[in-house]
């Protein structure tokens, strides 16, 4: 009599054993998919050929999230990707990170300027001063109201001021 018992209890363990590897694996399935969904996502942003760093993620009820970094030359920016569970991207918000400069807030604690906008502004730099792509860099920026910001660029020995709407269109680059 007993040994039927440990027949399905060993039936039963090993049945646990193989649905916790078919959750595993489709875990891992999804993990990948909203990875190369963010990847996208952030590529169309204009953030393509970066290297991405220190990448986690997240899942819950509602969704996932991928965070990390995403880097090209001095360039640095955080992201943070979230995607339903349809896998469609809900929220995806890419910051400056700067070397040891505020790349936001700005004086009197407005807000900084879109990652596009500052993105805008630092290719603008790059024709504006004449450089190799990818050279300029945005270090600071405020918002000066009405959709307006003032972005702080640096590239080589040259540093200068634009002034870029949210949307991305550079009205011009002063030198400081």
């Amino acid at each position: 009599m007993k040994k039927p018992i440990v027949g399905v209890i060993v039936a039963g363990a090993a049945a646990w054993i193989q649905s916790g590897g078919a959750l595993a694996d489709l875990q891992s399935e999804t993990q990948a998919d909203v990875t190369q969904i963010c990847k996208q996502a952030i590529g169309n942003k204009g953030y393509k050929g970066y290297r991405y760093r220190d990448v986690a993620f997240n899942d819950s009820r509602n969704g996932y999230s991928l965070t990390g970094q995403i880097a090209r030359g001095a360039k640095r920016y955080e992201f943070n990707c979230v995607v339903s569970t349809r896998m469609s991207i809900t929220d995806l918000v890419i910051n400056p990170l700067s070397g040891g400069e505020d790349s936001g807030g700005g004086s009197g604690g407005s807000a900084g300027a879109p990652a596009e906008a500052q993105v805008a502004c630092a290719k603008e730099a790059d024709r504006y001063w004449q450089l190799k792509d990818g050279t300029a860099i945005p270090m600071k920026s405020k918002s000066t109201g009405s959709g307006m910001y003032e972005v702080t660029v640096a590239g080589g020995h040259h540093r200068g001021t634009c002034t870029v709407t949210e949307d991305g269109d550079v009205k011009g680059i002063m030198n400081q």
